[in-house]
């Protein structure tokens, strides 16, 4: 498994309310990033079937 550090900056306004929904935890984090990688997957698959 590769370990990734990532550091970001976000307006105080997001950053609080990410924070208080429990945005910035390691799994959620990690679940909004394999559902993002999911989403542009099917997406490249629509369009390379003309959809």
């Amino acid at each position: 498994m590769i370990t990734a550090i990532i550091q970001i900056t976000l307006p105080d306004q997001l950053a609080q309310e990410a924070q208080r929904a429990g945005l910035l935890s390691q799994s959620a984090l990690e679940r909004l990033l394999r559902e993002q990688l999911q989403a542009q997957r099917q997406d490249g698959f629509l369009r390379s079937w003309g959809g």
